[in-house]
């Protein structure tokens, strides 16, 4: 039987190593953020809400498209330093809370 990750769980043990998530973790598939394009979703300009992203896996592509405005919700405030690094100088939020709250 396969286990699986308590949610109160998932939003602290990535960040109890940055470094090691970051290096260990594949990254998004291209095509995932080229079908975000292609049907409008994305676009230069446009605002982003990110869920959870941790060192900035799917942020990375998401910047790279251009958008207005950025909000990251991140509930683990280990990975404060990786999100102000990645966007600095970008219009960008990132709010300290679980997605629910």
């Amino acid at each position: 039987m396969a286990e699986y990750i308590q949610r109160d769980q998932g939003r602290t043990l990535f960040g109890l190593d940055p470094n090691g998530y970051d290096n260990s973790r594949p990254d998004y598939p291209s095509w995932m953020f080229d079908q975000l394009l292609a049907s409008g979703a994305l676009f230069k300009g446009a605002n982003v809400c990110e869920i959870g992203p941790a060192t900035g896996a799917a942020t990375r592509p998401l910047i790279a498209a251009e958008p207005g405005y950025l909000t990251l919700i991140e509930p683990d405030l280990r990975f404060s330093d990786w999100l102000a690094a990645l966007t600095k100088g970008l219009a960008c939020e990132v709010l300290p809370v679980s997605f629910e709250d």
